[in-house]
């Protein structure tokens, strides 16, 4: 049995958890959709969200990730990067144009990046005798990531894509394609969608505009921000905003996950969720996640940097078994070598159980024992398994840490020195 994991080498948590699978292979198929090169610089794109009675979400009619703060509500809509085959240029005026602006030159050089993507879900209503199931229809935003050679892949929202059971995506053409959904992320609300070369063939598309990413590292408050998605459904397609980066690191708390976000007034609207925020230089910086929705407050809507979605993006395609890759762990990650069991589960109000300990592992190697409940590391309090979980992702392995436990009723606090999962995983 791994640490943190269960018998199938799944962490435990309160979550539906998924396996690893063998990742897609990328020469199934010659590619045979070029990337339409870009000749105008692209900006920022901003996600939409959704309001339905008191929800509000960044898919038009996928509103199911909602924040009460108070009287606020943050509604979800999220961000991700993208490993672009294309250069962006520089904007510049044309001479013969009286409505040439650098939000123009964007608009035209990032729209065709820009796609809709439909999401077909299941619904229950509650009849007399018995509840019927109807099929519902919501629309969300997505941006191309990149062209590979069994098709093209799309990033997306995973609440614009979550209990889907199919997805189609619609160009800025107006050409619609059936879509498959790679996997997805719920604790970072990204997803990939792909569609496959055999669809692009039969619906003769032979040019995408695959997204430029830039470095959201970098950027400032005041920056230039063009948001364009899909506001309100695929009637309202390629809406652009115009506004400025407000703030640079942000963080949300919304449902229990914790999101690093750049915040912008440009205005995000129903349906814009799962589109990109761009720079100056027409490269995508963020992908828009959030809307803080309020009756004394406009103009605060929020984007995953791209630094952030990026490696959680490749991850999901490396993997590519449809699932979630949340809780998937990988060789290099910091081990703590426990099996978690949840607060509820062990008459507990907050902390982590130590349902086991793995032998000769890190937790073994300490003075952990089993039916100690962690409460804090380092000083930072553990709520569940999740945030235990999370914090353990921002460590490294040998890193040196400082468990508070309660123990018989006592506090006490366990030293432990943290492995290398891949040092201790079952083949």
């Amino acid at each position: 049995m791994n640490q943190d994991m269960n018998k199938n080498n799944e962490p435990i948590f309160d979550v539906e958890l998924d396996t690893i699978e063998e990742p897609m292979s990328n020469n199934k198929k010659k590619k045979k959709v070029k990337a339409r090169k870009l000749s105008k610089a692209m900006s920022y794109l901003l996600a939409g969200a959704l309001i339905l009675g008191s929800a509000f979400g960044a898919g038009y009619g996928t509103a199911n990730l909602v924040l009460n703060v108070g009287q606020e509500q943050i509604a979800l809509a999220e961000n991700n990067g993208n490993e672009a085959s294309v250069k962006p240029v520089m904007l510049t005026s044309t001479a013969d144009s009286d409505y040439n602006t650098p939000a123009t030159a964007i608009a035209q050089a990032a729209g065709p990046s820009i796609v809709t993507v439909i999401s077909v879900i299941d619904q229950v209503a509650p009849g007399f005798f018995s509840n019927q199931i109807f099929e519902s229809e919501g629309t969300g935003s997505g941006v191309i990531y990149k062209v590979t050679n069994d098709g093209v892949l799309i990033i997306t929202n995973n609440h614009v894509i979550e209990n889907a059971k199919s997805v189609s995506v619609i160009l800025n053409t107006g050409v619609t394609l059936d879509g498959e959904v790679v996997g997805f992320d719920t604790r970072n609300d990204l997803a990939l969608v792909k569609v496959s070369n055999d669809e692009l063939e039969k619906n003769n598309v032979d040019e995408l505009t695959p997204a430029t990413f830039g470095d959201s590292k970098n950027i400032q408050a005041g920056e230039l921000a063009v948001a364009i998605g899909n506001p309100m459904g695929k009637e309202f397609s390629q809406t652009v905003t115009v506004g400025v980066i407000s703030a640079v690191d942000r963080e949300l708390d919304i449902n229990g996950i914790k999101l690093h976000v750049i915040q912008t007034d440009a205005a995000i609207n129903p349906g814009n969720s799962g589109g990109g925020l761009f720079n100056k230089n027409g490269e995508i910086i963020g992908i828009n996640t959030a809307k803080l929705v309020d009756n004394s407050v406009e103009g605060m809507g929020f984007a995953i940097p791209i630094h952030i979605a990026l490696p959680i993006i490749e991850k999901i395609e490396n993997i590519g078994n449809g699932e979630n890759v949340a809780y998937i762990m990988e060789d290099n990650r910091a081990y703590l070598g426990i099996l978690m069991g949840s607060a509820d589960s062990n008459n507990m109000s907050f902390g982590v159980y130590v349902q086991d300990i793995v032998k000769d592992g890190p937790a073994d190697q300490s003075d952990l024992k089993v039916g100690d409940q962690i409460v804090a590391i380092d000083g930072k309090k553990m709520a569940d398994s999740a945030m235990l979980y999370d914090e353990l992702t921002a460590l490294a392995p040998g890193d040196k840490i400082t468990l508070e436990i309660i123990r018989d009723e006592q506090f006490l606090n366990v030293e432990v020195t943290l492995g290398r999962y891949g040092d201790f995983k079952e083949e």
